[in-house]
């Protein structure tokens, strides 16, 4: 595990007391993005070569703790090594949790991943 990831780690675990804290004492709160890895690290390579770009969307169990499990792809990007990698980023995305009567629970989330060559 890298330093920023520790750091997205460590900011996922202190909202959620926070987040469960401002909750309403009746009601939902839903999940909000933490921390989303930069997508030019996690590119893939051959994707860069080929100049290939695309849209892809996970949808995933959102964990109590913030991280993302049990992700499948609900949208292809058509381009096998992007839609492969959005499940890295997928790993190191972070999140509050959803919070229904201020209590955390599991949900569903949708990750778009969005993949664009910058020059």
């Amino acid at each position: 595990m890298d330093a920023m990831t520790r750091s997205a780690d460590a900011a996922a675990v202190a909202a959620i007391p926070r987040a469960i804290a401002a909750a309403p004492e009746k009601g939902t709160v839903f999940p909000r993005q933490i921390y989303m890895p930069d997508l030019s690290d996690l590119y893939p390579p051959s994707a860069l070569r080929e100049e290939q770009q695309g849209r892809v969307h996970l949808k995933c169990t959102l964990a109590v703790a913030g991280t993302l499990k049990d992700c499948a792809v609900a949208l292809s990007s058509g381009v096998a090594a992007l839609d492969a990698a959005a499940f890295e980023v997928a790993k190191l995305a972070r999140y509050s949790p959803k919070i229904v009567d201020r209590v955390p629970e599991e949900s569903q989330v949708i990750l778009p991943v969005l993949w664009m060559i910058m020059e």
